[in-house]
């Protein structure tokens, strides 16, 4: 049996095995944190040097087909993922800059076409100044739904209710969405109230709500407030 001094000794070294545990375990953390945050920014780069090699690849079947709508909207849009920024999911000024000669050389060959048309209009960030573009386009090919949420994103904009609501008849007429999909806004929409906004981020958040809304009436009080479509002055201030 250990007399009262081996006990002192043995409850002095418990809170230092104790202390040296907690270290080791803090240290053990702050490693597998670093370890994760190198793997992710190593996942980054490869998604983006992966793009930038996409690009290239489409870059030469423009230059094989230079009259090829399907190469001309392959290479846009395999150059936009190359140009937005991994951290950021910004454009920078020198790649926009690309992206802008892009879409001149673009004019060169296919001027008037579907694909150059509505490559403009998402160049331009969706902006509602270059809405005749995005006509344009829709003119070209009225059964393609690639410009179907862009007319209904218009129509949220610019306050014009009735034509996100014809697209959004079209969008869902054109099966885009799964019933997953739907599923999961019909839920969200459901669990909010009737007044006040729900704030969106992304098109799959976004355009199945609308769809909710427009055709199946679900929660239709609700304001759905994509957040990309913020940086329209007139339509922040509509919100706000």
């Amino acid at each position: 049996m250990p007399d009262n001094h081996e006990i002192q000794r043995m409850n002095l070294k418990i809170p230092v095995i104790l202390l040296l545990m907690l270290t080791g375990m803090s240290s053990l953390g702050q490693t597998e944190t670093k370890s994760a945050a190198s793997y992710e920014a190593k996942e980054k780069d490869a998604l983006n040097n992966e793009a930038a090699k996409l690009s290239k690849i489409s870059f030469g079947q423009v230059v094989e087909s230079p009259l090829s709508e399907e190469a001309w909207q392959n290479h846009y849009d395999l150059s936009v993922g190359a140009a937005v920024s991994a951290d950021s999911k910004q454009i920078s000024a020198g790649e926009q800059e690309t992206l802008d000669e892009i879409l001149r050389t673009m004019e060169q060959y296919i001027p008037g076409s579907f694909t150059y048309h509505y490559s403009t209009y998402v160049n331009e960030k969706h902006n509602p100044e270059f809405f005749e573009s995005l006509d344009a386009a829709y003119k070209q090919q009225p059964n393609n739904p690639a410009t179907y949420d862009d007319f209904m994103a218009y129509g949220q904009i610019t306050n014009d209710m009735d034509l996100r609501k014809e697209f959004s008849q079209k969008l869902e007429a054109a099966n885009h969405y799964t019933e997953a999909q739907m599923d999961y806004s019909f839920n969200v929409l459901q669990s909010c109230g009737t007044e006040g906004f729900l704030l969106t981020n992304g098109n799959e958040d976004t355009y199945p709500a609308f769809i909710e809304q427009d055709v199946r009436n679900t929660n239709n009080t609700l304001q759905v407030v994509n957040l990309d479509h913020l940086v329209d002055e007139n339509y922040a201030k509509q919100v706000y």
